[in-house]
């Protein structure tokens, strides 16, 4: 059986909400007000909220995900004739390698601009001067 994952989510944001809810009440009672006091229990006390609304959305997850796990039926099943899944994996192979060079051009393409960037403008370290770019007499 799969473990659900979705309760260390809803452990990690009532932690989180807990630890907010401590540093807004120490910056409300330890902490000056006028000396950043106020603005920390301000921001503390918005993240507890935040991380309390984050645990129930979780919560509600985890219980939907309890309910699918607990099952024995399975959601669902699919067959392909070998064909057909060759096709979709050579297919999803392709946009996959099509992917990859475009990210390998645009990371390349920048690598280039800023070469020539430094190339033009910089002289060991130490950016030029606008005047002496242009090499007007």
């Amino acid at each position: 059986m799969r473990p659900n994952t979705e309760w260390k989510k809803v452990t990690a944001s009532l932690i989180s909400t807990l630890v907010f809810i401590v540093l807004c009440l120490v910056s409300v009672f330890f902490i000056d007000g006028m000396s950043g006091g106020f603005a920390l229990a301000f921001i503390s006390f918005f993240l507890a909220i935040s991380s309390g609304v984050v645990a129930l959305l979780f919560l509600h997850r985890a219980r939907v995900t309890d309910t699918i796990l607990a099952d024995p039926s399975p959601l669902a099943h699919w067959t392909y004739p070998e064909e057909i899944a060759l096709a979709s994996v050579g297919r999803e192979y392709q946009e996959y390698q099509g992917r990859n060079r475009a990210m390998f051009i645009i990371i390349g393409g920048m690598l280039v601009v800023v070469a020539l960037f430094f190339l033009i403008f910089v002289d060991e370290g130490v950016p030029r001067p606008a005047s002496s770019c242009l090499h007007l007499p």
